[in-house]
C-alpha cells in the first residue's frame, strides 16, 4: 500500500518540528535546529529524482542536479525568521557528585550538556483564529506567537523579525519546551495553548491574555497605581492560567478528547498523565470497580492523575474508537492501549514495530499512521489489530513527526535530514469511497432481493386469490388444483351434481363440459 511519493521540500537546516496551515494547503512552517522558523510553499509535484540517489545536500550528485536543488530551495522558501536564535538555554541543575557505592538514579535530561538555542515546536492556531497565528517554542523555555500574514511576507528579513511577532513570553518554562497542543474551541476552557517541558511540567496559556500583557509591556512605562498588581500571580508567568508538575521526565506528546474536557500527556518516565481542565482539584472520570481494586491510582489535589508505571518511555498519544481507546507509542515499539476511564494499567498491547514509535497520526477512528525510528511510516488498525501496509520510508532515518496538510491531501514527515517528505494521502480517501461504493452495492442488492420477494409474494397472493374464487365456500380454501382437474375428468351423475348444487356449500358451475354432458347433448 505504498503511497505516491511527492517532491520533497528542502530546508536550510535540520527541521525539528513541522506544521501545515489549516486553510492554505501549500503553506508549511518548520522549526529548525538553529532556532530559525522557515515558511515554505509545497506543491503536489511527483518526485522525479533518481530513487537510488538520496535527495540531500551531502549526497554526491551531478552539477545539474545540485543547481536544480538549489533553485528549488530558493523557489520554495517564503520567509526565514530567526525567532529563537538569540535565546539562552538554561543550564542543567548542579548536583553533588555521587559517592562511591551510592545508588543514585539521574535522569537523562539532568546530565545534558550546554546546547545552542533551537526551535523545537511549531504549530498554527486552528481553533482560535484559523491559522492567523503561528506558535513557536524552543529549548530556551520561551514561547512566541507570530502573525502569519506578516511572517509569510517574502520581504521580512532578520531586522523585521520583531515586527512579525505578536507576543512573546520569555522564560515561560524553567526548562526547554518539548511539546505543544491547542485545546479545541468546544473545550470549557476555550482554545487555550498547552506546553510541556523537559522536566515534566505542563502549563496552560491564554493567548489573548499573553497578547494583552505583551502589548501593555511594550507601551511606555506609566506611573503604577496602588492596586495594579493585586490580581497578579507571582508564582506563574504572565498569561499562564494553570500549571502541573506530575511527571519526572520530558513531556513528549499531548491529545484531548473531542469535548476538550480531558487533557492527556505522555512522558518519558513511563506514565500517562490525565488532566481535567473543567474542575481542577476533583477526581477525573470513573473507573470500573474491578480496575479500581486491582490498580493503584495516583490522584493529585490539583485535578491530575497518573497511570501505572509502564517501565517504558511513552513517546506519542492519540485518542481512537470515538473516545473509547487511547493509543500510546513506546520506546520498545509496542502500542500500549488504554480503555477510557480506566487509567491504571493498559487494557491491551499491540507489538510488531521493531523500533521506537516516535509519532502517531490519526486517519479515522480505526486507522492511524505510525512513524518509527527504523524510518518506515506504517498504516495500522486496532481492534482488530492489523498492519495494513507501509506508506513510505525515510531511508533509515528515524521519523520524528507526522502531520496532515489542509483538507488531508497529503502527509508530511520529517527526520534527521534536511527534508520535508510528502506522501499522497488520496489512498485513504479512495478506501473510503470504495467502502461507500460497496455499501451502495450491498444496499442495491438487498433492494433487488426485497423487490423479487415482493413480486413473488404478490404472485402467490394472486394464485391464492384465484384459488379462493374457484373454491369459495368450501371447507378447505387451499384445495389443490389437481383435485379439481381430477373431478372434472371423472364422470359425475346428474343427480349427484344436482345434490352438490344444493345446500349451503354450493360448488360453482364448470367452465368446460365433460364427455358425458357432450354425449347427452348430441342425443
Amino acid at each position: 500500500m505504498a503511497a505516491q511519493v511527492l517532491k520533497p521540500v528542502e530546508c536550510s537546516a535540520q527541521p525539528l518540528s513541522l506544521a501545515f496551515h489549516p486553510d492554505r494547503e501549500n503553506l508549511v512552517a518548520v522549526g529548525l535546529v538553529d532556532g530559525t522558523v522557515e515558511c515554505k510553499k509545497c506543491g503536489l509535484e511527483v518526485h522525479e529524482f533518481d530513487p537510488n540517489v538520496p535527495f540531500t545536500k551531502t549526497a554526491k550528485r551531478g552539477d545539474d542536479q545540485m543547481e536544480d536543488s538549489e533553485d528549488d530551495e530558493d523557489d520554495t522558501i517564503i520567509s526565514s525568521l530567526p525567532v529563537h536564535c538569540d535565546g539562552t538555554v538554561p543550564k542543567p541543575s548542579k548536583r553533588k557528585p555521587a559517592e562511591a557505592g551510592s545508588d543514585i538514579n539521574v535522569l537523562s535530561s539532568q546530565i545534558t550538556a550546554e546546547r545552542a538555542p533551537s526551535c523545537r515546536v511549531i504549530m498554527f492556531s486552528k481553533e482560535l483564529d484559523m491559522g492567523k497565528s503561528l506558535y513557536t517554542a524552543g529549548n530556551s523555555g520561551d514561547i512566541c506567537c507570530i502573525d502569519t500574514e506578516l511572517g509569510t511576507t517574502p520581504n521580512v528579513t532578520e531586522n523585521k523579525t520583531e515586527y512579525a511577532v505578536k507576543w512573546r513570553v520569555k522564560n515561560a518554562h524553567p526548562h526547554g519546551i518539548n511539546a505543544m497542543h491547542e485545546l479545541p474551541a468546544c473545550s470549557p476552557a476555550g482554545p487555550l495553548l498547552v506546553t510541556g517541558d523537559d522536566e515534566g511540567m505542563v502549563r496552560i496559556w491564554d493567548p489573548r491574555l499573553c497578547e494583552s500583557v505583551w502589548s501593555e509591556s511594550s507601551k511606555p512605562s506609566a506611573k503604577k497605581k496602588a492596586f495594579d498588581n493585586l490580581m497578579e500571580n507571582k508564582e506563574l508567568p504572565p498569561g499562564c492560567v494553570a500549571s502541573w508538575n506530575q511527571n519526572t521526565d520530558y513531556i513528549s506528546c499531548f491529545d484531548t478528547d473531542k469535548d476538550g474536557k480531558t487533557l492527556l500527556a505522555t512522558s518519558a518516565d513511563g506514565k500517562l498523565s490525565i488532566f481535567d481542565v473543567r474542575q481542577p482539584g476533583k477526581k477525573i472520570g470513573t473507573d470500573h470497580i474491578k480496575a479500581k481494586a486491582a490498580t493503584k491510582i495516583v490522584v493529585d489535589p490539583t485535578g491530575a492523575r497518573l497511570s501505572d508505571d509502564q517501565e517504558d518511555e511513552l513517546l506519542s498519544v492519540i485518542v481512537m474508537k470515538k473516545g473509547k481507546k487511547v493509543v500510546c507509542g513506546t520506546q520498545e515499539g509496542i502500542l500500549s492501549i488504554w480503555s477510557w476511564g480506566v487509567w491504571g494499567d493498559v487494557s491491551d498491547r499491540f507489538p510488531g514495530h521493531p523500533s521506537s514509535i516516535d509519532a502517531l497520526l490519526k486517519v479515522d477512528e480505526d486507522t492511524f499512521l505510525t512513524g518509527s525510528s527504523d524510518g518506515l511510516v506504517r498504516i495500522v488498525q486496532i481492534h482488530p489489530d492489523r498492519l495494513l501496509g507501509i506508506l513510505g520510508d525515510h531511508d533509515g532515518f528515524p521519523v520524528e513527526s507526522l502531520h496532515f496538510s489542509a483538507n488531508k491531501k497529503y502527509v508530511g514527515s520529517i527526520s534527521h535530514d534536511a527534508l520535508i517528505r510528502l506522501w499522497d494521502a488520496s489512498i485513504f480517501c479512495d478506501d473510503d469511497e470504495d467502502e461507500d461504493i460497496d455499501d451502495e452495492d450491498e444496499t442495491d442488492a438487498m433492494d433487488l432481493q426485497n423487490e423479487q420477494k415482493s413480486v413473488k409474494s404478490s404472485g402467490l397472493a394472486a394464485v391464492s386469490s384465484s384459488r379462493a374464487g374457484v373454491s369459495q365456500g368450501s371447507d378447505d380454501e387451499w384445495e389443490d388444483i389437481d383435485d379439481d382437474e381430477d373431478m372434472s375428468d371423472s364422470s359425475v351423475d346428474s343427480d349427484d351434481s344436482g345434490s352438490k348444487g344444493q345446500g349451503k356449500n354450493k360448488q360453482p358451475s364448470r367452465v368446460f363440459k365433460t364427455e358425458t354432458e357432450k354425449f347427452f347433448e348430441d342425443l
